[in-house]
C-alpha cells in the first residue's frame, strides 16, 4: 500500500465532501487558506450520498465557505 495525496480544486461542495478527507476552505483574497476540515473517519459508500451526516457535513463546508466571503 503506498500513501496517495491528490489535490483536487472543484467548486462543487457536494463533490468535495463525497471525493474528499479533507477540504480546506480558502478566502478569495488574498487566496489563503481559511478553514479545514478532517472528514477521514467517515466510510463513504456509494449511498453516502444520502445519509445525514453528508447533509451535516455538506453544510459545514457551506456555512463556512459563506463565512470566508465575508472576511476582510
Amino acid at each position: 500500500e503506498k500513501d496517495l495525496t491528490v489535490i483536487y480544486v472543484t467548486h462543487s461542495i457536494y463533490e468535495s465532501v463525497f471525493l474528499s478527507n479533507r477540504i480546506y476552505v480558502m478566502q478569495s483574497y488574498p487566496g489563503k487558506i481559511f478553514e479545514e476540515f478532517d472528514f477521514s473517519n467517515q466510510e463513504k459508500m456509494e449511498d453516502y450520498r444520502f445519509t445525514p451526516q453528508f447533509f451535516e457535513q455538506t453544510k459545514i463546508v457551506s456555512d463556512s465557505l459563506e463565512r470566508s466571503q465575508n472576511v476582510k
